[in-house]
């Protein structure tokens, strides 16, 4: 059976000192590089979740508006309805991000 000897050489010398620092610092770099993939990975989510909060929170100011200024209860209760239709795939997108729960229906819903 062939041995690798003789064709890595450096493997057979013992590492310097320097060069032990060099490959210290490298996995430092590459923990750090994680480190902050990591991070920004976690500010992106934070900022999906806050744009689909403030969404709903738009959404339901609608629901809210209707239901205030529309003389016609059940013109503003079909809005309302059709509104919940549009929240719903957003608020189940947040629930599956979000680690609090779900999400309260649309306050002004029937």
């Amino acid at each position: 059976m062939r041995t690798l000897k003789g064709f890595l050489p450096s493997h057979e010398e013992d590492a310097t000192e320097e060069e032990l620092l060099q490959l210290q610092g490298e996995r430092v770099n590459i923990e750090g590089d994680h480190e902050n993939k990591h991070l920004k990975s976690k500010a992106k989510a934070e900022k999906e979740m806050k744009r689909l909060r403030e969404l709903l929170s738009i959404i339901d100011d609608a629901a809210r508006v209707a239901e205030q200024h529309d003389l016609k209860l059940e013109k503003a209760r079909r809005c309302t309805a059709a509104l919940e239709d549009i929240s719903c795939p957003y608020e189940e997108l947040h629930n599956q991000k979000s680690h609090s729960g779900p999400l309260k229906p649309l306050r002004y819903a029937q």
